[in-house]
């Protein structure tokens, strides 16, 4: 009993002994193989490891590009299709041509006219004139629609867009006129006045703006249609800009001068309407495709830079049927020495604006 502490503790050294000399022959072995290696082994080691690294920089930038790059993709088609123009679409194009069959299809009387504005309900926006801008006053002729060709199709904001169509109608009109003809009674002839039926066609073709707008998922025409030449950018719009100032100058001679531009932009050629122009301004006249008969209202403003806005309500004619239409201008005038020049037509460019209902309960 006496003798096993005495063991236990001889034991222990023992063990450490022989770790120490294990260790120390691993020393031995690890430098003799260290001197041993032959040159250049650890360059190509070290070698080899810098191309995994830079291998695997590479293959994660490439892998960052890709899907990065289809990220941004799928953004930038997310916001192409957020700012899709409803309006500028197949679907409204034809809306577009729809509404102009039933604008351009009406029976001569006033039974042809009724039943004409009740199809237009289905297409103007509220507050627009029910017949679309077509005087039924003393009109005489009814019309046939032929066909609609699109020229232009122009966004005007969200879901708002000018459709331009080239429309082939035909305007016709009977009536009866007494007539003296000889009439055989037995053996002898004598004349009378007898009832005649005549008839008459004329062609009608035109430039005819459509403004749609697209909203609450239907199509919707919101301002009155226009006529324009195809070099022309009609933009006219049932809006009012709300940044606009009273115009304080000579309101009379404005108004003047605005019925003899619009008559000479009804009537004109483009080099006699070139002389009301400021230089610079882009405005195709109708060039005798419509005749002037008047402006019915005038708005008079200033905008910030100085320049005078009229917002103008013009009535025009068609010049082989008198058939009478109405529609409407904005005009930006400058003012030169004593002249007055228009600088441009339905130039809608930062102005805020408003609709003409809300306008005018505000």
């Amino acid at each position: 009993m006496g003798k096993e502490p005495k063991k236990t503790g001889s034991s222990l050294i023992q063990v450490i002994k022989n770790l120490w000399y294990r260790e120390g022959e691993k020393a031995k072995a690890k430098k003799k193989e260290k001197i041993n290696r032959p040159k250049g082994i650890v360059a190509r080691k070290f070698g080899v490891a810098i191309f995994w690294v830079l291998f695997a920089f590479m293959l994660m930038v490439v892998f960052t590009t890709v899907f990065s790059g289809s990220d941004a993709a799928d953004a930038e088609s997310s916001k192409q299709v957020e700012k899709e123009n409803k309006a500028t679409s197949q679907e409204a194009v034809q809306y577009a041509k729809n509404f102009t069959a039933t604008y351009f299809s009406w029976k001569q009387g006033d039974e042809g006219l009724s039943k004409r504005r009740e199809a237009l309900v289905n297409y103007l926006a509220k507050g627009l004139d029910e017949d679309g801008g077509l005087s039924t006053t003393d009109l005489n002729y009814g019309s046939t629609f032929n066909n609609a060709e699109v020229v232009d199709v122009k966004s005007d904001g969200d879901n708002r867009a000018y459709i331009t169509l080239k429309v082939d109608a035909t305007f016709s009109r009977t009536w009866q006129e007494e007539e003296t003809k000889k009439v055989k009674k037995g053996k002898k002839e004598k004349e009378e006045k007898v009832k005649v039926d005549k008839s008459e066609d004329k062609p009608f073709s035109k430039y005819f703006v459509v403004p749609v707008a697209y909203q609450n998922n239907t199509f919707g025409v919101y301002d009155l249609p226009k006529y324009t030449n195809v070099k022309s950018k009609t933009e006219v719009q049932m809006t009012e800009p709300t940044n606009l100032k009273e115009y304080t100058g000579q309101s009379a001679k404005v108004k003047d001068f605005v019925n003899t531009f619009f008559k000479s932009f009804a009537e004109d050629s483009a080099d006699k309407l070139d002389y009301m122009l400021a230089g610079g301004a882009d405005v195709q006249g109708l060039e005798g495709a419509m005749v002037f008969e008047d402006v019915s209202e005038a708005k008079i403003k200033s905008d910030d830079s100085g320049d005078i806005i009229v917002l103008a309500k013009v009535n025009l004619r068609d010049k082989d049927t008198d058939v009478k239409f109405t529609t409407t201008y904005q005009l930006t005038i400058e003012r030169e020495n004593d002249r007055y020049l228009v600088k441009s037509l339905n130039d809608y460019s930062n102005q805020k604006e408003v609709s003409a209902n809300q306008s005018k309960q505000n």
